[in-house]
């Protein structure tokens, strides 16, 4: 009985091999096809646009001013200053007799402002001492002007300030131009300043001066606020105006220290002075004249 039970299994199992054998085993799969290299990577950006059909805009202009990606500002011109000393030699005198200035020694004519020029008188009298600081100019003739800032007396050490400011730029000077808008913080331009109305003077009448002749030795010229020669101050304080465009005749023919004799209007100014319109003015050594145009009084 066991034999056979022996036999049985032994049977199976060769049965069960001979059944394992005989079935098909799985298909073999084909090796991966390889990944193009050019799919694997990502496509390149397209290419900007241009050609005739496009246009690119140009870059932005470099910013003016202070700041970076800027030239500097060119510099302002600056008006030269000076310090001069001397003897005040004369007052000089404005268009209707009033101090506006002093006259040094050497020629040099010191200006002030009209109000301020009342304060002259005692702080730089005639025949003081004094130093001066200031903006110099030269004048049509050749003349040296200050534009005084200081003037200063050493003997009674006492100083005055004068409120002037730095003359305007010679015409070799750039103009300065507007506040560049761009710059950061630039003040917004003035408004337009109004014209300014020139006062009209009436008819000079007949009876406003006397008609009269002097004699003097003179003492300096007398200057109008740009410089120019308007007349001369006698030794004993008489003003005598002529027309600055016969300024280079008559200082030829009555030069410091000359004696002349001048015919014209008369009458008194307001530092208590006489002025004088000349309608001649005539050496008294050489006895060469010259007539002067008409022009009126200075006003009162």
């Amino acid at each position: 009985m066991n034999l056979k039970r022996i036999l049985l299994v032994a049977g199976a199992t060769v049965f069960a091999c001979v059944i394992a054998s005989c079935q098909p085993g799985p298909a073999a799969r084909p090796p991966a096809a390889a990944v193009p290299q050019n799919i694997a990577q990502a496509p390149p950006p397209p290419p900007p646009p241009g050609g005739a059909g496009y246009w690119t805009p140009p870059p932005p202009p470099p910013r003016r001013g202070r700041g970076p990606g800027g030239p500097p500002p060119p510099p302002q011109a600056i008006a030269p200053t000076t310090t001069v000393q001397g003897t005040v030699r004369s007052l000089s005198y404005g268009p209707a007799g009033d101090v506006n200035g002093i006259i040094l020694d050497q020629g040099t004519e010191v200006h002030v402002p009209p109000e301020q020029a009342n304060q002259l008188n005692s702080l730089a009298p005639i025949g003081a001492r004094i130093q001066v600081s200031g903006w110099i100019h030269t004048g049509p003739l050749g003349d040296t002007h200050v534009d005084a800032t200081t003037i200063t007396n050493p003997s009674s050490r006492a100083t005055m300030s004068f409120a002037t400011p730095p003359p305007a730029p010679g015409p070799g000077a750039p103009p300065p131009g507007p506040p560049d808008p761009n710059t950061a913080g630039a003040p917004a331009p003035p408004p337009p300043a109004p014209l300014a109305v020139a006062p009209q003077s009436g008819p000079v009448s007949s009876d406003s001066g006397m008609d009269t002749t002097i004699t003097g030795s003179v003492r300096s010229f007398n200057y109008g606020p740009a410089g120019e020669v308007n007349g001369v101050i006698l030794d004993q304080g008489t003003v005598v105006y002529f027309p600055p465009d016969q300024a280079g005749q008559i200082t030829q023919l009555a030069q410091v220290g000359s004696r002349i004799r001048v015919r014209g209007p008369l009458r008194q100014g307001p530092a208590g002075n006489r002025l004088i319109v000349a309608e001649s003015v005539t050496n008294r050594r050489t006895g060469n004249s010259i007539s002067v145009a008409n022009q009126p009084l200075p006003p009162r």
